[in-house]
């Protein structure tokens, strides 16, 4: 028996979702510990383990996917709150959050309200362009790995930092529309 498992760490709570291989769903649910973010995603994943009587690690251990989503980790980097963040994107999307994505700002907008939109200044990028490097990698439209990057390469894309301005936990991966890793 393998198992998916989602994670949401909210402010308050953090919350679990597994899914086994036959579709049956289980959830956990467990404080947020606001300083130590890692205690309060194993108190809730035991939880969970515990609907179905497993051993916390045997849980682990045939989990297939583990996906987590902070919405915390959301609101610090949206409110400034946060540690300064840098971003690594496949080379030649550096600019990816400038452009952002223009029709999505003026869907269901009528023309008049279009013609004021152009008007309208941008938020702040949330990764200043000054922290967004490029790395030379492809991933196809499936999300498979069609040429990876050299882990050096990230190493020193990350190292070649202005010093001061993003701690190297920090950096975000971009890498592909469908999925994004943290280190």
């Amino acid at each position: 028996m393998t198992y998916l498992i989602g994670v949401d760490t909210g402010g308050t709570f953090t919350d679990v979702v597994a899914i086994d291989d036959s579709g049956h769903v289980v959830t956990g649910k467990a404080p947020t510990t606001a300083q130590r973010l890692g205690e309060g995603i194993i108190d809730g994943v035991r939880d969970a383990a515990r609907q179905v009587d497993r051993p916390l690690e045997d849980f682990l251990g045939d989990t297939r996917i583990f996906r987590f989503s902070g919405t915390t980790a959301i609101n610090a980097l949206l409110t400034g709150s946060g540690a300064k963040t840098g971003l690594i994107t496949t080379a030649g999307f550096e600019y990816i959050l400038d452009i952002g994505r223009g029709m999505s700002a003026w869907t269901g907008l009528s023309a008049v309200d279009v013609r004021r939109a152009y008007r309208q200044r941008k938020a702040p990028l949330v990764v200043p362009r000054q922290l967004t490097r490029g790395v030379h990698e492809r991933i196809d439209r499936d999300g498979k790995v069609v040429a990876p990057p050299p882990a050096p390469m990230c190493c020193a894309t990350i190292c070649a930092a202005p010093a001061g301005r993003c701690s190297r936990s920090t950096w975000c991966w971009r890498a592909t529309r469908r999925s994004a890793v943290s280190r």
